[in-house]
């Protein structure tokens, strides 16, 4: 007799968690929601999803997984438009964590997680929220930045991904460090012979994530590697703006913006080379992803997240934050290095030992389950 599917444990009630996000596009935020969401309906939790945009996941959910997309996601002209908005929001949250009772309430983002604690303020389900960015540098405008101020102190918990982005919060704050889960990489398929050499980066088309700094560094290095080219999977505002940069460098020949990519592992088993260019970030998961693939990556050591995954020379190589001239540096030597390639991809690809879905998932449990003991609302 076959014996059954072992599925993992897990110390959550049946009645669950409700997961709060504006929407489920592309971003890093989605991805952890999904892994989250997709984890607990695996092993029998209710688990909801509440959406104010209603457009489908960018990423598979489990079938399980209940989404409410409440269709509450319209621009706001006004101050009093934007208040009244926010409003309907609010009130249509509270009702569904009045009417599920859910053993917390998990909201990503700051400006949702602002809506999220003051919807919830009275109820008896813990909220949970998450920080996602380099808050110093956040564009929040004054009005958000005092509602955050306000907020914040009356969540039961506040999750960041590193020690370094803990240290900018209050010291008053309930705040916890919980890592992104890491998913070890499919399969390595067999690669087609090629005479070209790719440097690859992804990530939103916008200042955060520093592609022109990237395409500057790459400027530099195209005349001595005719063979290799640059390609950035990505959609953004900046994409003008990066063309406009490519074409006066004269590289639209090496330099690759195709969009997004629904495949970013085969993107990632194409590429030889992973660059991360960001100004900042809370903890970029496709550096975690890269590294998961085995690919070698050089990074800038912005804030946050990247130093917690890379141990430079070892698994990866980071260079001073914002420096083109020590990226250009880096990147010709790790291209010139077929051996150091090899070196850094053989220890990159233990990322998982240490971010596994598993362990972060229990970080969450332990974290849900203590929110709820103690008794902290909002």
């Amino acid at each position: 007799m076959k014996s059954p599917t072992r599925l993992p444990t897990t110390s959550l009630r049946a009645d669950g968690v409700l997961l709060s996000m504006y929407g489920m596009g592309s971003g890093g935020a989605e991805r952890v929601i999904s892994i989250m969401a997709n984890h607990w309906a695996s092993v029998g939790v209710a688990t909801r999803l509440v959406t104010w945009d209603p457009r489908p996941s960018f990423y598979p959910l489990d079938p399980s997984v209940q989404r409410f997309p409440l269709q509450l996601d319209g621009v706001s002209h006004s101050p009093v438009e934007a208040v009244l908005n926010n409003t309907k929001r609010m009130l249509a949250l509270r009702r569904l964590v009045k009417q599920s009772k859910p053993q917390a309430v998990i909201s990503f983002i700051n400006k949702n997680n602002v809506r999220t604690v003051l919807a919830c303020g009275g109820l008896s389900s813990p909220v949970i929220i998450s920080e996602r960015n380099e808050t110093t540098r956040d564009p929040l405008s004054a009005p958000w930045r005092r509602l955050v101020a306000l907020t914040y102190p009356r969540a039961s918990r506040i999750v960041v991904q590193s020690d370094r982005a803990r240290q900018q919060m209050p010291t008053r704050w309930p705040t916890v460090v919980i890592p992104n889960p890491v998913i070890p990489a499919p399969k390595n398929p067999l690669r087609a012979p090629s005479e070209r050499r790719t440097l690859l980066a992804m990530g939103r088309l916008d200042p955060q994530k520093g592609f022109d700094l990237l395409i500057d560094a790459f400027s530099q290095l195209a005349p001595m590697h005719p063979d290799w080219d640059l390609v950035i999977y990505g959609e953004g505002d900046l994409r003008l703006g990066l063309e406009r940069q490519i074409s006066v460098l004269g590289l639209t020949n090496r330099i690759q913006l195709p969009g997004r990519t629904s495949s970013p592992s085969d993107e990632m088993f194409a590429a030889e080379i992973f660059v991360l260019s960001s100004r900042f970030e809370g903890f970029p998961n496709v550096l975690a992803e890269a590294m998961a693939h085995g690919m070698p990556v050089i990074s800038f050591d912005c804030p946050n997240g990247p130093r917690e995954m890379i141990q430079s020379g070892c698994n990866g190589i980071l260079v001073p934050a914002e420096s083109v001239a020590d990226l250009t540096i880096s990147l010709e030597k790790l291209i010139c290095s077929p051996d150091q390639q090899l070196a850094l991809s053989q220890e990159a690809v233990k990322i998982t030992e240490r971010f596994g879905q598993d362990q972060v998932m229990k970080m969450w449990e332990a974290v849900i389950v203590d929110a709820a003991t103690t008794g902290r609302k909002c």
